[in-house]
């Protein structure tokens, strides 16, 4: 398993690839990790996003027509994506009110 420390995150959503990249206002670092898994099928790559935000930095991504996400992180070494328009990564969100933790997840191939 390998984690790395982003800068920043933004995103698109599958219904709208070809607009503008939004970026996250995170509390803190964003965490990426990634993980290879051998299956009976072959190997499945298994990627996790997690960033923190104030809960009105968020409320675009709480609308329920934004589920299919690509990511684009950004590190002190450059920038690389996660999600595509075959393989998206899904986004999960959880809440206290004040901040909510944004977990997008996604697996391929």
């Amino acid at each position: 398993m390998a984690k790395i420390i982003c800068n920043t995150v933004e995103y698109l959503t599958t219904e709208n690839i070809d607009g503008d990249w939004i970026m996250i206002q995170s509390t803190g670092s964003v965490e990426y990790e990634t993980n290879t898994i051998n299956e009976d099928a072959g190997r499945i790559k298994d990627e996790t996003v997690t960033v923190r935000a104030f809960t009105n930095n968020t409320v675009e991504l709480n609308r329920d027509s934004y589920k299919f996400f690509i990511l684009r992180l950004r590190t002190d070494d450059g920038s690389f994506e996660v999600g595509s328009d075959e393989f998206p990564a899904l986004l999960e969100i959880w809440s206290n009110g004040v901040t909510d933790t944004l977990t997008f997840s996604r697996k391929s191939a």
